[in-house]
């Protein structure tokens, strides 16, 4: 006879089945960009400043993939003509670290700057569009009570400076982080990988809350809680950050952010849960997954 499993391994599979079920629905919604034809078609200007950022950085990335096409040939062309100089593949370097220096990162943090005003506008857009959307409870504006006790812990102009000072060094450190957890020895990418999962997916929610008053402690509660489908959420753009080089991944991340933004708009982490857990209540479990 086969030996039962011990109820506390069971507990263990159940739970990580819902972990990946958790991540499973925040990963389809991370990709699931068709919903941003309706943001569009309610607010035609959401399109222009899409199409906007998508020809600035396609630009950008044209320019990177030609300039590493033309590279080599430049490589073999100095070669050939400096035949027998010691000096040849310094040059090559110098040339490289130049236009790495003098275009690339000129060119980088203009599309950035650009890039994360028309995110915002985008975002600002996007807002009443999304209440208009079922189950968009996270979109609404806060109650009367909310708003009362939101102007209770800002206790005025400073405050609200301080508000979202600490929320700049909030986003810095869990930077700061990511990077340094990828020098750990054999776990550091997946550890890296992980977080970087997590910042994406926090950095496009921020857009949603912050329009919509929420409190920057009930946002990260709401985040530590739902853990699991947020991560899920910044998979595909961690992977594409990862996958390609540095300036070529920049850019193809900012031609689709906009739309990240969107589907961020459109998608609740709360009713992802509530269907994990009435499946688990159907079976007659409870869903248990910590913070």
């Amino acid at each position: 006879m086969l030996e039962k499993r011990p109820l506390l391994d069971r507990k263990k599979y159940f739970t990580f089945q819902s972990v990946v079920l958790l991540w499973w629905a925040g990963f389809k919604d991370g990709i699931a960009f068709h919903r941003c034809v309706v943001y569009c078609v309610h607010d035609p200007r959401i399109g222009h400043k899409i199409a906007e950022c998508f020809v600035l950085n396609g630009i950008f990335l044209i320019s990177i993939l030609g300039w590493g096409y033309l590279a080599p040939w430049i490589k073999q062309l100095m070669q050939a003509s400096m035949a027998g100089w010691a000096f040849v593949d310094a040059a090559y370097l110098l040339l490289l670290t130049v236009s790495t220096v003098l275009w690339l990162i000129p060119v980088y943090f203009i599309s950035y700057r650009l890039s994360c005003d028309w995110y915002q506008d985008i975002a600002r857009l996007a807002l009443p569009v999304a209440r208009t959307r079922p189950g968009q409870g996270d979109a609404q504006p806060p109650s009367a009570a909310q708003r009362q006790q939101h102007r209770q812990r800002q206790g005025g102009v400073a405050a609200e400076i301080a508000h979202e000072l600490f929320r700049f060094l909030m986003f810095l450190v869990f930077f700061v982080q990511c990077w340094v957890v990828s020098f750990v020895p054999f776990i550091g990418k997946y550890l890296y990988f992980t977080l970087l999962c997590w910042l994406y997916s926090l950095y496009s929610f921020d857009y949603k809350w912050d329009l919509a008053r929420r409190d920057l402690q009930q946002r990260i509660d709401f985040f530590q809680q739902h853990w699991a489908f947020f991560l899920g959420f910044g998979t595909a753009p961690a992977a594409v950050s990862l996958y390609f080089p540095f300036f070529s991944g920049a850019a193809i991340l900012a031609m689709v952010y906009p739309l990240v933004i969107l589907v961020a708009f459109d998608s609740n982490a709360r009713v992802a849960y509530c269907a994990v857990e009435a499946r688990e209540q159907a079976a007659g479990r409870k869903l248990q997954i910590g913070r």
